[in-house]
């Protein structure tokens, strides 16, 4: 969690930056008390408050993370995803 009234946290944050320019999600996920509360509920802050800042920078970050991931044609390995599982009782 990113709180960026800290100079701590600024000077850390601008370090990450310089170093992993490429890696980087830039998208801060706030310091808020219902990401710190929803585990002890044994919830997810996207179950305990869906809406709150916190659940909504965690859900920017996954979908930023499942658009770097997507297959594009000339990075699609076909036998990376082709794996055949034996089934019970089956011989392989």
């Amino acid at each position: 969690m990113f709180d960026g009234r800290t100079r701590l946290a600024n000077d850390v944050a601008a370090n990450v930056r310089s170093h992993f320019p490429k890696e980087l999600i830039d998208i801060p996920i706030p310091r808020a008390v219902r990401v710190s509360e929803a585990p002890s509920y044994s919830q997810t802050v996207m179950t305990y408050d869906p809406l709150s800042p916190g659940a909504i920078a965690y859900m920017q970050v996954a979908r930023e993370i499942a658009e770097r991931g997507k297959a594009t044609e000339e990075n699609f390995d076909s036998n990376v995803v082709s794996i055949n599982y034996k089934k019970d009782g089956e011989i392989a």
